[in-house]
């Protein structure tokens, strides 16, 4: 919705508004290599080049690393699961918020049994992006199946209460009873 209102305000001269509509919409979905294009656009509309080109740079990145994601994905469709891992601790290592790649990796080493591997992949992720409460909620899971309740605890502690932080808190209190 808010790309059609930034391409329709580009189209008009309404260069701010729509710096303002796709703002929001980086806000709401930062990995979309098309809307940080159409950012770009606004902004060199908008006179602003040097964040115009910034916001080029990051969509070009974004479509790099999605293109990566892909081949990463076709590595693992082909059984090839390691060289599927290297890459995507690779692409982590270069864009540690990506959330795909983070939910791919942390998949991968759950299913080989690296359930701390696996939180520790979105304990990174949410280095970047704190307030994903899926992300963290996925985490603290992974630690309380192998009995890291502290940790666990840890991670949802000073965050808007989930279903998942609920868990953790009664398993907290459940642990600290006995």
């Amino acid at each position: 919705f808010l790309r059609g209102l930034a391409a329709n305000s580009i189209r008009t001269g309404a260069c701010a508004a729509a710096v303002e509509y796709l703002e929001t919409a980086v806000g709401i979905d930062p990995w979309d290599p098309g809307l940080r294009r159409l950012q770009a656009e606004a902004l060199g509309c908008a006179g602003d080049r040097d964040r115009a080109a910034a916001a080029s740079d990051r969509a070009s990145s974004l479509a790099r690393d999605r293109e990566a994601l892909d081949s990463i994905s076709l590595a693992l469709q082909a059984g090839n699961r390691r060289e599927a891992a290297h890459g995507l601790q690779l692409l982590l290592s270069e864009s540690p918020g990506f959330l795909e790649a983070a939910r791919m990796l942390a998949r991968l080493q759950a299913e080989d049994g690296n359930r701390i591997g696996a939180a520790t992949v979105y304990e990174n992720y949410l280095a970047v992006f704190p307030d994903d409460s899926a992300a963290r909620d996925r985490a603290a899971s992974l630690l309380l199946e192998e009995g890291r309740y502290d940790q666990a605890s840890i991670l949802v502690a000073d965050r808007p209460v989930t279903e998942k932080g609920r868990l953790v808190s009664a398993c907290q209190m459940i642990r600290g009873s006995n």
